[in-house]
């Protein structure tokens, strides 16, 4: 949750100052505003002046154009500081996740041990996304008590956002009223482990080296025997890191057409058909490679075209390429964000392998599209037209099957639009959804199931279903015309559908609604399975002409037949 404090201190009045009781206000403290003193009143402290400025964006919707984006605001404190971070950089070419999102505070204890009121560190004045990987950041911070100097300080976060933590190079703290200026070297993680939290906050004093905090980290870095890491122009390996691990490996990973990359939460937009190459080591001796577990921890959406993983062994030379083309996603496909690799391909390289297979698809393309569009994916758009009554709308997720002439059957889908935000299946709403299916289907439908899980009353009243094949170009209408709802008619929510109209879904009329035209079935029998039976009539305003028997006889027929 966001907390934002406005200073207002002063009059909205027309006998006071300026006279204006209409004012836009942009500028926010960065302390709470529990911890404002009052201004009325006149007071002997000293008022002195931070100014944070607020981003256009956030601001633009309430700023007249002649007025700033940024203002100066007077904000009383007895002690103001510059602080400045490090967050240093780890890993393999310091890729490795040492950045936060985490509320970062800190404490001030002066040389009599008193202690300021918590701060935190809000905006950086050097980025609009602070605490990231090898970046310095800069924060203009204040406290209501007058303190005298800088000895200590206590460090944290709030403990969001944590995997390994946050790795922290060092602290820089300066007095402004008197120039005091501490260094605080951290050189670790803060995390639940090491400490640094809300309930364990690091507690920290300032070395007695008066220079900056960046010239004692050089200086500590040159005398330092063992680099973290080298990196070599033949053979990239973890070279000074070997003493540290009884197995290294480097990895090299192969992004396919669209993704999202993560390897040890050093996450990166990957373009098209990127290589990526990382080193890791284990503490734990490995005889050679027999099989791999990966995974990433994004979001639904955001997804891995991943087309292989090639694990190399730095101490035999050995290569064992793990071919994958598939995307990892949880929202996506098979659904999977976590996977187990086995049976490696030992020294073949796979990007060589990778070209053979693709020359080979397109050849198989190329002779027998037909067989793999039946055999291989399958592409479908699906529109869907919601009754128009108020309450035949639904929130509830929506999912289908579609069922094909040679016994088989999609995976269950769910009817989602991924290219906007607003609800779905809105009263008198005609939706479309592109959907892929991963199973085997042949050029022929034969029927769907509808489901959904909701409540009594949560349903929802669909007046028709029209399936495009994408691939084979056929269009399939279903006449749904009913509830599925636990609270309506027959209370099912889990429903197969298999006659179709001959006529287009767009023709089709409304049925929820109470009409004066008369209901007439028209309805084309499918492929039948037996377990998908149900008859769904199909209400039409007005007649073919082709019908050579009189209205009323047609209508006491399919009664009878019904």
């Amino acid at each position: 949750m966001q907390t934002y404090c406005y200073p207002i201190q002063r009059w909205l009045d027309k006998a006071e100052n300026d006279k204006q009781t209409d004012i836009y206000f942009t500028d926010v403290s960065d302390v709470l505003c529990d911890s404002l003193l009052d201004t009325m009143p006149e007071s002997d402290h000293r008022s002195i002046t931070i100014a944070r400025e607020v981003f256009v964006s956030t601001v633009s919707s309430l700023t007249p154009p002649s007025q700033t984006s940024a203002q100066i605001l007077e904000t009383p404190f007895k002690t103001t500081y510059h602080v400045k971070t490090k967050t240093g950089k780890k890993g393999f070419l310091g890729l490795s996740s040492t950045g936060t999102n985490a509320k970062v505070f800190l404490r001030v204890i002066d040389k009599n041990g008193n202690i300021s009121e918590n701060l935190q560190l809000h905006d950086s004045t050097d980025h609009k996304n602070k605490f990231q990987r090898g970046r310095t950041d800069e924060f203009d911070i204040g406290t209501i008590k007058q303190l005298n100097g800088i000895d200590q300080i206590e460090l944290w976060t709030d403990g969001k956002d944590l995997d390994n933590g946050w790795f922290l190079e060092y602290v820089q703290v300066t007095d402004n009223k008197i120039g005091d200026m501490a260094c605080f070297p951290v050189n670790q993680y803060l995390n639940h482990k090491n400490g640094g939290i809300e309930d364990n906050p690091l507690k920290l004093s300032r070395v007695t080296d008066e220079r900056f905090c960046q010239e004692l980290i050089e200086d500590s870095n040159t005398n330092d025997n063992e680099s973290e890491e080298q990196i070599s122009s033949s053979n990239v390996k973890f070279s000074s890191l070997s003493s540290k691990y009884k197995n290294t490996f480097s990895i090299i990973t192969k992004t396919g057409h669209v993704g999202f990359l993560s390897l040890g939460s050093a996450a990166t937009y990957a373009k098209n058909m990127l290589l990526h190459q990382f080193d890791i080591g284990t503490h734990e001796l490995l005889e050679g490679v027999s099989r791999i577990e990966l995974w990433h921890e994004n979001d639904k959406n955001d997804g891995w075209q991943l087309e292989y993983i090639q694990v190399i062994d730095n101490q035999t030379n050995t290569s064992y390429c793990f071919p994958i083309n598939k995307m990892l996603d949880k929202n996506y496909g098979s659904k999977q964000s976590h996977i187990l690799l086995e049976t490696p391909l030992i020294n073949i390289s796979c990007f060589n392998q990778s070209q053979v297979v693709q020359r080979n698809r397109i050849n198989t393309d190329m002779t027998s599209s037909k067989k793999k569009k039946d055999k291989f994916i399958r592409n479908f758009t699906i529109r869907t037209k919601t009754g128009n009554q108020i309450e035949a709308g639904s929130t509830t997720p929506i999912h289908i099957q579609l069922f094909d002439d040679e016994q088989q059957s999609s995976e269950d889908i769910r009817l989602k639009n991924h290219d906007h935000d607003k609800h779905n299946f809105e009263p008198g709403a005609i939706d479309e959804f592109r959907v892929t299916s991963y199973q085997p289907l042949s050029n022929q439908l034969t029927g769907i199931r509808i489901k959904h899980n909701a409540n009594k009353y949560q349903g929802w009243y669909c007046e028709w279903v029209e399936i495009i094949d994408d691939d084979y170009g056929k269009t399939y209408c279903y006449p749904i015309q009913r509830w599925l709802d636990k609270a309506e008619n027959d209370k099912k929510t889990d429903v197969y559908f298999t006659d179709l109209s001959d006529v287009p879904c767009s023709l089709l009329a409304n049925t929820i609604m109470e009409s004066d035209h008369h209901s007439v079935s028209i309805i084309r029998k499918s492929h039948t399975s037996p377990s998908l039976s149900e008859i769904s009539p199909t209400p039409f305003q007005n007649t073919y002409r082709k019908l050579s028997i009189p209205f009323e006889i047609y209508l006491y027929t399919y009664y009878l037949i019904k």
